[in-house]
């Protein structure tokens, strides 16, 4: 009997796949990124709007492969509302490089060289010269998601300790609790606007 996830994407999403694929093909750049948007967001999406039928692990090459193909329409069409497609294609990119990383699925160094060549040319436009190689861009890249990752960590074990915490006050203890709930909120909100 066939995996139910593997069929809930072939039945809502290999179409919207294959559609834009098509699309971006025919340069109806548009419609591809309408169609491609439809593939992703069963399983990247907040967690109460995701189906629950499709795994990620059993289509991350497809998600992957709709994604560098959304960064590519944003690089490369010219319609007006991409006035900012140099940062959405190079934002992407980089989002490509981490997916694949952590999904072990595609070519890091290829969606993070594309991701260098996008700022590259964005600053050459303007007459700037980009000032990293494509070496010290990847290293920049690893330290900078490395950093964040740590950050995280550091977060996630402060908020469970004050959780711990709040967990063993009672209710003459209602006052610590709501101050330490406000601050453990302020310091995640502090650290994702940050980042």
């Amino acid at each position: 009997m066939p995996n139910k996830a593997v069929e809930e994407f072939e039945r809502l999403n290999l179409t919207s796949y294959e559609a834009g694929l098509k699309h971006f093909n025919e340069s109806n750049f548009t419609e591809a990124e309408e169609a491609l948007v439809q593939v992703i967001r069963p399983v990247l999406s907040k967690p109460l709007k995701r189906s629950i039928y499709v795994s990620l692990d059993e289509i991350k090459e497809e998600v992957l492969d709709a994604m560098y193909h959304l960064a590519r329409i944003y690089l490369i069409n010219e319609d007006e509302r991409y006035s900012n497609n140099y940062s959405k294609a190079a934002g992407m990119f980089q989002y490509c490089a981490a997916f694949a990383e952590k999904h072990s699925v595609g070519d890091k160094e290829l969606l993070l060289r594309e991701a260098y060549n996008v700022e590259k040319n964005f600053l050459s436009s303007f007459g700037v010269e980009f000032d990293l190689t494509e070496e010290e861009y990847k290293e920049q890249y690893d330290l900078k998601a490395n950093q964040y990752r740590e950050t995280l960590s550091r977060l996630r074990e402060s908020v469970g300790n004050r959780l711990e915490h709040i967990n063993t006050l009672t209710i003459d203890g209602i006052e610590e609790r709501t101050r330490l709930t406000r601050e453990m909120y302020e310091n995640s909100q502090s650290f994702f606007l940050d980042h």
